[in-house]
């Protein structure tokens, strides 16, 4: 677990391309035995050797994305353009029409998607086959481009697009099932999974429909189409309407939104034809500050059943407007990922005393709450400081050699980014 917090700490960040490019080989190998990868090529967890292609915002150019392989080519008879009964859903037999970026409210109890284990669409054993080595489908986005999607604490789905697919194949495709799922985000606060934090609904006729927002770390998102799989005739395409909404813990970056069209075959094969990306901006204007005014505890090392090292915490609001409470962090992890809350005493100076803090462990190490010292009103362009101390249990592993001690500040749920320093561990 520590590797990846002392990565957040330390800022050491891997560009979300190169993590785009390789998530899915990753959760492949999490995931599928490697007796079935080589019985089956992989074709069920997406292109084999495919690079990614940005998608285009705008309706008449789709984007270009590089269609799957390892299936073989099967020729099937052309059909006329098939056309959609279901509202939200638009069937054009040309180029992809434009769509409102907005889609219209939706009713306060949205259905929630299907889970990994219902019955996937069955397709006919002639669409099986039917992939070629040339584009079949193209994937264009309408209404993220140029977007600045905001984080709020309630993660409101109010951030509308739709997503055209297109027949460029020139024969008919039986069963095309959209997916539209987050890549992995280097600005999650959970750097463990990379999972960004909020909610994606998808209109299902009058009704938004909970999808999972992130891939996550399986395959199980590449099945959230299957219930609404259509068929292509040469030409035709069919459009989506989207919402989606990021929780306040997000920190700003850029979030890689990626569409994929899927031929759902059965149970265990999921081939993926063809995927689109489209980057967007994530901006949070409630962001608080955090700062080590000193940069060096006192003492420079803790020794483990001794005294503790104090650090001094910053916590500030410069956003231009208050806040509704904040409060400080105190965050400690070690390289080896040995250490454990129980090893851990962590105290803050409240009204002249030494307040013992609730300890834990979650995505960033061992994270003392400091609700006790909590301000209920932070105005902007203040900073309030804090003093902490910590010491180590003599049961602290021996494996331990230095700690990476980070301060910083959650404000109204949004996250400050953390600043860490080092400190020796001696016995």
């Amino acid at each position: 677990m520590r590797a990846s917090v002392i990565s957040r700490f330390a800022k050491i960040v891997t560009p979300a391309a190169a993590v785009a490019d390789t998530s899915w080989v990753r959760r492949l190998a999490a995931t599928v035995p490697l007796a079935a990868v080589l019985m089956t090529g992989a074709v069920a967890c997406g292109p084999t050797g495919a690079a990614h292609a940005p998608a285009t915002g705008g309706a008449g150019s789709p984007s270009v994305a590089v269609p799957g392989a390892g299936v073989s080519p099967v020729a099937t008879p052309s059909a006329a353009p098939s056309t959609s009964s279901t509202p939200g859903v638009q069937t054009d037999p040309g180029a992809p029409s434009a769509a409102p970026s907005s889609p219209s409210a939706a009713p306060s109890s949205p259905s929630a998607a299907p889970s990994r284990s219902a019955a996937p669409y069955k397709a006919s054993a002639a669409a099986a086959g039917d992939t070629n080595p040339a584009q079949e489908v193209a994937i264009s986005f309408h209404g993220l481009a140029g977007t600045e999607l905001p984080v709020a604490g309630t993660a409101p789905t109010t951030n509308g697009f739709t997503v055209t697919w297109t027949n460029t194949s020139g024969h008919r495709i039986d069963a095309v099932a959209p997916v539209v799922a987050a890549q992995h985000y280097q600005g999650a606060r959970c750097r463990q999974t990379s999972e960004v934090q909020g909610n994606l609904q998808r209109l299902d006729g009058s009704h938004w429909t909970d999808l999972p927002l992130s891939q996550g770390t399986g395959m199980d998102y590449a099945y959230t189409g299957d219930p609404v799989a259509f068929a292509l005739a040469p030409g035709a395409s069919r459009t989506i309407s989207y919402r989606l909404g990021l929780g306040a813990d997000n920190a700003p970056g850029t979030l890689d939104i990626e569409a994929d069209a899927v031929r759902p075959v059965s149970a265990d094969s999921h081939p993926f034809l063809t995927r689109a990306v489209q980057p967007v901006t994530v901006a949070d204007a409630h962001r608080p500050t955090a700062a080590m005014p000193t940069m060096t505890p006192r003492p420079t090392s803790v020794a483990v059943g001794g005294p503790a090292a104090e650090v001094q915490v910053e916590a500030g609001n410069f956003t231009g407007a208050p806040m509704g409470w904040l409060k400080p962090r105190l965050l400690l992890a070690d390289p080896a990922g040995l250490l454990r809350a129980q090893d851990v005493t962590v105290e803050v100076m409240a009204n002249g005393n030494w307040t013992k803090l609730p300890v834990s462990e979650d995505c960033d190490g061992i994270t003392a709450d400091a609700s006790a010292v909590q301000v209920l009103s932070a105005p902007s362009g203040r900073v309030f400081e804090y003093e902490f101390r910590f010491a180590l249990a003599p049961t602290t592993a021996q494996g331990i050699g230095k700690l990476t001690v980070a301060a910083g500040a959650i404000g109204d749920g949004h996250y400050a980014a953390p600043v860490s320093t080092e400190v020796s561990v001696t016995r």
